[in-house]
């Protein structure tokens, strides 16, 4: 298809999506449907790509049971296409129908490399903090070719190389970064807060990017660690990313986060204030007045007994 470029950051990033997280079934001849199912918290990414693909797109949703949910009722959203040039298309592009676990790679031809990369990490990654607070970044997968992609991908943006077997249990490569290779990757995947993916997992991943080792560890990293202060901030608020970066002496992309992260703290506090009055421990101001006028009510209301 024409319009279906793999250099084109969108379809780049639809295609590591579906190389992840898609299905393809029936035949390239005749009827069939490619498909992607995400759980309700990641519907909006569906509806971003509904809007930005060159395709007739369908999206629905089901709720059932499942063996991971509990016993609760888990409701998921999919996105599917039906158009069989596409679905041809897509076979060129390593995604042929059927079992796609182990055969699945890059594409062959030109294509947009963090993009994708951007998509498969939505589809089989995992990125954040650790209990202990270490940044990471992870990729699981039964294909060698993207194993080796991702590890790729950290080569060139950290210069550490990372040994990719199979684990005995399940036959899948694991692969992960941690620390400073991890914020250096994660600076690469997600280079600003407006890229296309999944929204929980960019934020997540614009966090990595800004990490920076604790001071008493930063000589071992060779990094040195800025604060932020109130003075940084009011000169992110009153001036464009590029003045600010100017006076500050910071990268464009630290000022650009630093201000969505200020505009976000921003609206939480709209909500908050919105929600009523509230006490030091975070709790509803009226719920404790009311709880109190119904005590004196009642302790009114009792006889007085006399001796």
């Amino acid at each position: 298809m024409e319009d279906l470029d793999p250099s084109d950051p969108i379809i780049a990033y639809f295609l590591g999506l579906l190389h992840t997280d898609g299905t393809h079934h029936g035949d390239v001849g005749h009827k069939g449907r490619v498909t992607i199912e995400l759980a309700e918290r990641d519907v909006d990414i569906l509806r971003a790509l509904t809007e930005a693909l060159p395709l007739k797109t369908t999206i629905r949703t089901r709720t059932r049971v499942t063996n991971f949910s509990g016993g609760k009722q888990y409701t998921c959203f999919s996105l599917s296409v039906f158009d069989q040039e596409f679905r041809r298309w897509l076979a060129t592009m390593r995604m042929p129908p059927g079992r796609k676990a182990t055969s699945v790679g890059p594409p062959s031809c030109e294509f947009s490399h963090r993009d994708y990369l951007r998509g498969i990490i939505d589809g089989d990654g995992s990125v954040g903090f650790t209990k202990t607070g270490t940044p990471f970044v992870s990729f699981v997968t039964a294909s060698a070719e993207l194993a080796e992609f991702v590890g790729g991908a950290i080569h060139a943006t950290s210069h550490r190389s990372r040994t990719l077997r199979r684990n005995a249990r399940d036959d899948v490569f694991n692969v992960m970064v941690t620390n400073v290779p991890a914020a250096q990757l994660a600076d690469y995947i997600w280079p600003s807060p407006d890229v296309l993916g999944i929204e929980r997992k960019k934020e997540s991943g614009l966090s990595v990017a800004q990490w920076r080792p604790p001071a008493e560890k930063a000589g071992r990293y060779g990094v040195v660690r800025r604060r932020w202060t109130p003075g940084d901030d009011a000169i992110v608020v009153a001036n464009t990313d590029e003045a600010a970066a100017f006076a500050l002496g910071r990268t464009i992309k630290s000022i650009a986060v630093r201000r969505w992260r200020l505009e976000r703290a921003l609206a939480r506090e709209a909500t908050v204030a919105s929600s009523g009055p509230r006490n030091s421990d975070g709790s509803d101001c009226r719920r404790h007045r009311d709880r109190d006028d119904a005590k004196f009510t009642t302790q009114a209301a009792k006889p007085r007994t006399t001796r």
